[in-house]
């Protein structure tokens, strides 16, 4: 790349459908791009909160000092939304892509990797992703069949006969 910048590439998510066909993109990119040149984006992570996150981390002199492990004991994130995916018209994304691959996987884990992470070298976008990188190296890998209960509301169904429990 040249000194003064040079051509960049933005991908946005969804990238590839499965394992093997982001590393194949990644090999197809890698001949001509390099790793320096890339940025994967979901625009969900240009949004306030997670500026708002990165802000009351970092730059907040009383809560700073003390955003800690010997302070905190317990994080919880909740992801609740005031309607479902038909509301929205997005079940056809979710069938396609999933909720866990688009809310877990890239939503949840960035507030995750925020809040955890170590103060960065600088706000640069290299220097966070580096600290939420240390983050992620160290959590624990999930065994579906173990660690995961699954389920999917079907329309009316209810909830043992009960007509106003959501199904």
């Amino acid at each position: 790349r040249p000194p003064g910048g040079g051509p960049r590439l933005v991908l946005e998510k969804p990238f590839g459908h499965d394992v093997a066909s982001a590393v194949a993109l990644n090999a197809a990119l890698a001949v001509h791009w390099t790793e320096g040149d890339l940025y994967r984006i979901d625009r969900y992570l240009g949004k306030e909160v997670i500026d708002n996150l990165l802000v009351m981390r970092f730059a907040n002199r009383l809560l700073t000092p003390i955003w800690n492990r010997e302070n905190v004991s317990n994080v919880q994130i909740i992801f609740k939304e005031p309607f479902g995916a038909e509301d929205q018209n997005r079940s056809g994304y979710f069938d396609n892509h999933g909720i866990i691959r688009d809310v877990v996987q890239n939503h949840l884990l960035q507030v995750m990797a925020v809040l955890a992470m170590d103060r960065p070298v600088s706000l640069e976008p290299e220097d966070i992703r580096d600290a939420k990188l240390k983050v992620l190296r160290q959590v624990a890998k999930v065994d579906p069949k173990r660690d995961l209960v699954a389920g999917q509301y079907t329309a009316g169904g209810g909830h043992g006969g009960d007509p106003d429990f959501p199904g």
